[in-house]
């Protein structure tokens, strides 16, 4: 029977999972028992969606200009996809829905659309609810730009950017306005080709270092103006600098998705990552159907994309320096490839739905292991620590030739053993029926 979205865990959650009583709520099928503030999270991502869905049955006279805008700005959605504000702004009405405008400039994307679409939005739910219709459609009206006046960007070097065509679809009784520029998560429709992502590539990771760095200065203008505070005590009664913390967090993993994120997605393909995704709820049902269950599975990135993001960066270091160009990053991208391991990034070949506890017994024990690269380090590095190590090597070549050894070494590993890890939980239960799997492993001394 499934269990109630906001149900609380109790002891029968802590014979089945080993969760401690009250440790974790149900946040639903696609998402599990997850931890207060990680159930807080699931609901904003779907307080936004489901803001979507209303203000497009809000009726005609908005759905009549919001129409416009989108084909206006869609030209060049995906290269100005950071032109959006510096810090989440929250007004009565996304308040009362317990979302902000960063939570729907991310739905927009998701959407195929761009971020401004979640700053119109708010602003004529704002009117609405406090001047009603008439005056929400003038509100809209004050960020149009007049016909045939769409927004012009230039790039020296750019191709040709493919336009957004705008196409309706009925969705829950109202008319949604479908995006079909490619590549975008979960991406339907044409995808763009290699050369045209490659340029919008930088502009896609520039857009996430800005908006993590703005974050962060949010973060230290609230530390600075409440000295003596502590920052537990500022995330507890502090929205703002919560919100902002929680902001961080989602930034550096998408951050660390985008740096990766070198071949670009095509049909069989897709990126399968952030799990709200089209490719990634499909490829978690899929396994469903495999197994004969119903579970809300976790995707697992098989090469980590903070390994992977890392590298990735290194070579764009020596691209800055003029050593290396372009084409060394989509080879050093396709490496893994040619070795018979996955892609790197998001890409749905890299992607592998685990179950919740064995995917976090699965890190604690890789980050508890030693690397066979880096002496003192640990099997599954984190980014940083691995930049670190990178930026020792002077030598492009000797960053070739360290990047086969971690392929075929550490990482070579990890993909291997996360194929197998739940395989081999089974085994141990079946002949241990006390078997948890969640025991952390230490050697004797």
């Amino acid at each position: 029977m499934e269990p109630q979205v906001g149900l609380v865990s109790g002891k029968l959650e802590e014979q089945e999972y080993g969760y401690a009583p009250g440790s974790r709520v149900y946040a639903g099928p696609d998402w599990g028992w997850q931890t207060q503030p990680s159930y807080e999270k699931t609901v904003k991502m779907r307080r936004g969606g489901a803001f979507f869905d209303f203000m497009s049955a809000l009726g005609q006279p908005i759905k009549e200009r919001l129409a416009p805008l989108a084909q206006q700005l869609a030209p060049l959605a995906e290269a100005v996809s950071g032109v959006v504000q510096a810090t989440p702004l929250v007004g009565p009405f996304t308040e009362a829905l317990g979302t902000t405008t960063e939570t729907l400039r991310q739905e927009a994307v998701q959407r195929g659309l761009d971020p401004r679409f979640g700053d119109v939005a708010v602003m004529a739910g704002e009117e609405l609810v406090t001047a009603g219709l008439g005056k929400a459609v003038r509100a809209v009206d004050k960020v149009l730009p007049p016909p045939g006046s769409g927004p012009q960007l230039a790039m020296a070097g750019a191709a040709p950017m493919q336009p957004m065509t705008m196409a309706p679809s009925f969705e829950r009784g109202g008319l949604v306005m479908e995006a079909r520029l490619a590549p975008r998560r979960g991406g339907r429709g044409d995808f763009l080709p290699q050369e045209q992502y490659d340029v919008v590539r930088p502009e896609r990771i520039n857009a996430v270092r800005d908006k993590l760095d703005e974050t962060k200065e949010v973060i230290r203008n609230i530390e600075e103006n409440n000295p003596g505070v502590k920052k537990n005590a500022l995330a507890a009664t502090n929205k703002e600098y919560k919100r902002a913390k929680e902001n961080v967090e989602d930034l550096e993993a998408l951050l660390s998705s985008e740096e990766s994120n070198i071949r670009a997605p095509q049909q069989g393909n897709e990126w399968a990552y952030p799990p709200n995704m089209p490719r990634a709820k499909e490829v978690k049902a899929v396994e469903n159907d495999i197994r004969g269950t119903v579970e809300a599975f976790e995707l697992h990135h098989l090469i980590p994309k903070g390994i992977s993001a890392a590298m990735m960066n290194r070579v764009r270091g020596f691209i800055d320096e003029g050593v290396a160009t372009v084409e060394d990053l989509k080879r050093f991208a396709m490496r893994p490839t040619e070795l018979g391991l996955p892609d790197i990034g998001d890409l749905e070949t890299n992607l592998s739905p685990m179950s919740r506890i064995p995917h976090n017994r699965f890190h604690t024990e890789m980050r508890y292991q030693g690397s066979y690269q880096f002496p003192k380090q640990k099997l599954e590095i984190s980014k940083q620590n691995l930049a670190s190590e990178l930026g020792k090597i002077k030598n492009f070549k000797d960053l070739e030739r360290l990047w086969d050894e971690m392929l075929k070494g550490d990482v070579k590993y990890l993909v291997e053993t996360a194929r197998d890890w739940e395989k081999m939980d089974e085994a141990i239960r079946s002949v241990s029926p006390t078997y948890t799997g969640t025991a952390l492993y230490k050697p004797k001394k």
